[in-house]
């Protein structure tokens, strides 16, 4: 008989082999892309040194900057590959890799190739690939990524026109790089596929770099409205993302305001790549919300301070700077302008990020009002209003065995009253009446903390007063509703036994009486 459960484990073994020698297959594919990439810079360094080029030299031709940027992508696309080969952001992370990586050991193979004289059509060919390799990366699968982020799925289907433009709009940017006739260096040949008449078509290449601000643009609106949507979990991932992107504009913009962007400010777009394989593969590696409260902090304080320098310098320059020397005189001043803006700047971004712990008589008050207005005697706004009040990712409140004289009959174990969120790590925090634990407020631990804090645990031993009182007036509720029961159970069941006794006893006994005798008729 072919049945059995032999034969279903042979069969469950069987479907799961071709599944096993797939994910095999994918992280084979993803390591050795990724060590394609690792393998190109190599040869880019290698050939950089042999050509004898300088450290400015190789920045100015983007060997550097290509070189690290081929390097981060295709090394944390190929770890994203390997554990989460179902997810796509993995694969056009190695592809935007490997795209920087060419143009990166395009670049010293060029020259090479030029000083030794070799064929004409292959320094061509060789330009060509390099001019229309890293196009891509930027155009298609960056923000592909991004609008995949974190899970590889969109955040709705709306979205998938979004994607589709992105597709078909993508060739644009790739001949507007790479249909340029001019050399990559002075003397060297030209690419095979470069356009006559490129200057001519000016009004579309103007057109193909707002087409990439837009397409970047809704790259972040989909994260914002991601983040909004996420559950906890998913907004620690998204604020990894968050935090590379603070860095990175935190090197740029100033840059950009000062002197113009240099080539060395585009070292600090690998963090993107970085931010998102730990946001993917280990986002529970540290407490992220501190870290980002802290860099949004002083990203908005440099903002401030170059704020006020930049007015500063236009309203001393006509009538200080001639006397006591501008630079000196608006350097201090701004340090004294900003200096009592920083703890307010920090009270601020802590409240978002860790909500209103700083702030315990609010949260207390909050916690009055779920309890006064709130249905079930309020407990599951309470627990609600705790996780949002301090952005926590669980909490949940129990109860012990109860302590009044009905106690023999209540549950011996803890039962919980309401809980809100996903538990992970959780710590307890006693609610005690009268001297006695009548139950526990259990709060989740946010990722990367490895016990409560001294400022979330003064709010929590706040609220845990008014959350004993609720607690033991919940028990003895409860106390009272069971002996109720019991009394009406005993009752109803009075009843029915006097029942079975008149039914049962009195019944045949007036049965058994004998009937009068019939007098006699007269």
């Amino acid at each position: 008989m072919a049945g059995g459960p032999g034969a279903a484990e042979g069969r469950t073994a069987d479907r799961g082999l071709p599944g096993l020698r797939e994910r095999g297959v994918r992280r084979g594919l993803a390591a050795g892309l990724g060590a394609f990439a690792v393998v190109e810079v190599i040869v880019g360094i290698v050939l950089a040194v042999v050509v004898g080029w300088s450290f400015d030299t190789a920045l100015d031709s983007f060997l550097v900057t290509n070189g690290l940027m081929g390097l981060t992508f295709a090394v944390c696309g190929a770890v994203i590959a390997w554990h989460r080969p179902s997810n796509p952001i993995g694969w056009l992370f190695v592809a935007d890799g490997i795209g920087h990586a060419t143009t990166a050991v395009g670049a010293p193979l060029s020259q090479a190739l030029y000083d030794g004289s070799a064929p004409v059509e292959l320094q061509r060919l060789v330009a060509t690939v390099i001019m229309w390799s890293w196009p891509w990366s930027i155009a298609l699968f960056l923000p592909l990524a991004l609008l995949l982020f974190p899970d590889g799925r969109l955040v709705s289907p709306r979205w998938r026109w979004v994607t589709i433009a992105i597709v078909v709009t993508a060739p644009l940017f790739a001949v507007e790089m790479g249909g340029s006739a001019e050399p990559l260096f002075d003397g060297g040949p030209l690419g095979y596929l470069t356009l006559p008449s490129y200057d001519s078509l000016q009004p579309l290449w103007t057109a193909t770099e707002l087409r990439g601000l837009v397409v970047y643009g809704l790259a972040i609106a989909s994260l914002i409205v991601r983040y909004r949507r996420a559950s906890e979990t998913g907004r620690r991932q998204l604020l990894w993302l968050l935090l590379a992107t603070i860095v990175m504009l935190a090197f740029m913009i100033p840059w950009a305001l000062v002197t113009g962007t240099p080539i060395f400010v585009l070292l600090a777009i690998p963090l993107i790549p970085v931010a998102v394989a730990v946001a993917i593969v280990r986002y529970q590696l540290l407490d992220i919300r501190l870290v980002v409260s802290r860099a949004i902090t002083w990203a908005l304080l440099s903002l401030v301070a170059v704020g006020a320098y930049v007015a500063l310098v236009a309203v001393t320059d006509s009538f200080i700077a001639s006397r006591f020397g501008r630079s000196a005189f608006v350097t201090v001043l701004v340090a004294l302008l900003i200096a009592p803006v920083l703890p307010r700047l920090q009270r601020m971004v802590d409240r978002a990020m860790y909500g209103d712990r700083r702030d315990p008589a609010r949260v207390a008050t909050l916690i009055g009002e779920e309890l006064a207005t709130g249905t079930a005697g309020g407990m599951p706004g309470v627990v609600a209003a705790i996780r949002s009040a301090l952005r926590l990712p669980y909490a949940a409140i129990t109860t012990s065995a109860s302590s009044s004289t009905s106690s023999a009959s209540a549950s011996s174990s803890a039962s919980i009253l309401a809980s809100s969120g996903v538990p992970g790590t959780v710590v307890p925090v006693d609610l005690s009446y009268g001297g006695t634990t009548v139950g526990s407020l259990l709060v989740g631990l946010r990722p990367g903390e490895s016990s409560l804090s001294a400022a979330d645990r003064n709010v929590l031993n706040l609220v845990a007063v008014p959350l004993a009182v609720a607690v033991h007036a919940t028990q003895l509720s409860a106390d009272l509703q069971t002996s109720r029961e019991k009394l009406v159970a005993a009752r109803e069941e009075e009843r029915r036994r006097l029942r079975r006794d008149l039914h049962d006893g009195l019944g045949p006994t007036l049965t058994g009486v004998p009937s009068p005798p019939t007098p006699p008729p007269t």
